[in-house]
């Protein structure tokens, strides 16, 4: 897709034609968009380079969430970030009362699956996220399995991750979609040169 020869610039040409319709898709601007590798890299750059761009030390997920979650997650306890797991209630979900009763002046990010891998179970997080713009803290959406089944408006989230397997898409690219504006301090995950919005270096999978 960077390359100035012919096949290269007609490459360019698709990516930039999917990308828009995509943006156009979740109600976004082709902007907010950066293509990964996958739903896990998406989810490792929104909780990484978010958590690292900020001076508070706290992010808030669930007990259900997806390993790629997870594991995320507990890489970043190691490196001195904290977290609280909370987990489903009696009727098997996680309300948006559970999420604000467990912010504290130090919470970072909310991380929240919306549809869980396999269980299925549904969390509301459109619900929690008007309290995560109440309390101003970015909040996260693994939507990976959502994405598949129903239209939803993206830029209610902060964060998104997505992957286009699941969505009849080609194996190995993923979706992070990043709000503009205001626009949410992140970090690079990977160091090289290029890149996508001078986040994402390395060849677009495209």
């Amino acid at each position: 897709v960077s390359s100035p020869h012919e096949t290269g610039i007609h490459a360019k040409r698709e990516v930039e034609a999917a990308l828009l319709s995509i943006a156009e898709h979740f109600q976004v601007e082709r902007d907010e968009l950066i293509i990964t590798s996958g739903a896990t890299e998406s989810i490792n750059h929104a909780l990484k380079g978010v958590m690292r761009a900020q001076k508070k030390r706290e992010i808030i997920t669930t007990t259900i969430e997806h390993k790629a979650v997870i594991n995320t997650v507990q890489a970043l306890i190691k490196e001195g970030y904290r977290a609280q797991f909370i987990a489903p209630n009696e009727k098997r979900t996680i309300t948006a009362e559970m999420i604000e009763a467990a912010i504290t002046p130090e919470t970072a990010l909310i991380s929240l699956i919306w549809v869980n891998n396999e269980t299925g179970d549904k969390l509301p997080v459109e619900a929690i996220a008007k309290v995560a713009r109440k309390h101003k803290i970015p909040i996260h959406i693994d939507a990976t399995q959502m994405a598949p089944h129903t239209v939803f408006d993206a830029s209610q989230f902060d964060l998104v991750s997505l992957s286009a397997h699941k969505c009849y898409g080609p194996k190995g690219v993923g979706l992070l979609y990043r709000r503009n504006f205001p626009r949410l301090p992140m970090l690079p995950l990977l160091d090289g040169s290029g890149g996508q919005l001078s986040l994402r270096a390395g060849t677009l999978p495209n």
